[in-house]
């Protein structure tokens, strides 16, 4: 980690901004491997188990995901305003990297609205689940460009491992498929 960490004239807003946000990803990749992998589960228990471990990983790091907002607001350093937030581009500092943080956090907000809608409209709720995808992508490249921590090797690795972790679940999902049901022959075909 950074020597950052160690400087007592660093403000403790800047390292609950840096913590939240790593937290937060790290968490927030969890809940998408999981979420990748939990429906080529065939055992009802172990599926339980990781629907749950799904929605807790999700749950904290939306709530750190959400600290991390507010830190970044109130932090004197970084100066990113509330409308920069929920708009990209309109932070005076690092417009590019924050617009693209606040991309990822548009997609999450996104997310969490159909997700709390999914039994009402439950396929444009797995249609906007896709975008999991994304917003974990540029969530990742917001914390490599902007991130303190970025030029440290353990940030980095732990980005790759996530990328692994999730290149492994989808193997894994793809791989434990259903095979294609044949499609039942009609009466005419039965007799040709």
């Amino acid at each position: 980690m950074s020597t950052v960490a160690a400087n007592p004239e660093i403000p403790w807003t800047w390292l609950m901004l840096r913590t939240t946000g790593i937290v937060a990803i790290v968490l927030l990749t969890v809940s998408t491997v999981i979420g990748i992998a939990s429906p080529a589960i065939r055992s009802p228990k172990v599926r339980l188990v990781t629907i749950s471990l799904h929605n807790a990983a999700a749950a904290t790091g939306v709530v750190l995901l959400l600290g991390h907002v507010v830190f970044a607001i109130v932090d004197s350093y970084v100066s990113i305003s509330p409308l920069a937030v929920v708009v990209p581009g309109a932070s005076d500092w690092k417009p590019l990297w924050v617009g693209v943080g606040t991309v990822s956090f548009d997609l999450l907000l996104l997310l969490l609205i159909t997700t709390l809608n999914r039994f009402r409209a439950p396929r444009m709720w797995k249609a906007v689940h896709l975008v999991s995808y994304a917003l974990l992508a540029l969530a990742w490249v917001h914390a490599l460009a902007i991130g303190s921590d970025a030029a440290d090797l353990p940030l980095r690795v732990t980005a790759l491992v996530g990328l692994a972790a999730t290149a492994v679940a989808l193997v894994f999902r793809q791989s434990r498929r259903a095979p294609d049901r044949p499609v039942p022959a009609t009466r005419v075909e039965e007799f040709v």
